[in-house]
C-alpha cells in the first residue's frame, strides 16, 4: 500500500467515526432546529430530556451551567448517555 492510500483511509475513518458510532448507538440525535422547540435558539435540559436524552448527559455537555445547550454542547450530546464505566457522574 502506498502511503497516499494509507492516509485516504486514515482521513475517511476520522470523518465517518462519528457517523458509525451514533449509528451503532441506535438512536439518532434530532437537528438542533428541530431539538429547539421554542426556537430560541437554547435548547434548555427540559428540552433535551423531553427528546430521550438522559438528564445527566444534558447537564454534563452543558458546559457553562445555565441550563440551555448551544449549538457547540448539541453536538456533543449522546443520545444514550455517558459510557458507564469510565467514573463521571456528570456531576461538575
Amino acid at each position: 500500500m502506498t502511503k497516499t492510500s494509507i492516509a485516504a483511509m486514515v482521513g475517511a475513518a476520522l470523518v465517518s467515526f462519528p457517523l458509525i458510532s451514533g449509528a451503532a448507538e441506535g438512536e439518532e440525535r434530532p437537528g438542533f432546529k428541530d431539538a429547539d422547540s421554542n426556537g430560541d435558539g437554547r435548547i434548555t435540559v427540559e428540552e433535551a430530556i423531553e427528546l430521550g436524552v438522559p438528564e445527566a448527559e444534558a447537564k454534563r455537555e452543558d458546559i457553562d451551567n445555565d441550563g440551555k445547550l448551544t449549538r457547540a454542547d448539541w453536538k456533543f450530546v449522546d443520545m444514550d448517555g455517558p459510557e458507564s464505566g469510565d467514573g463521571s457522574t456528570g456531576d461538575s
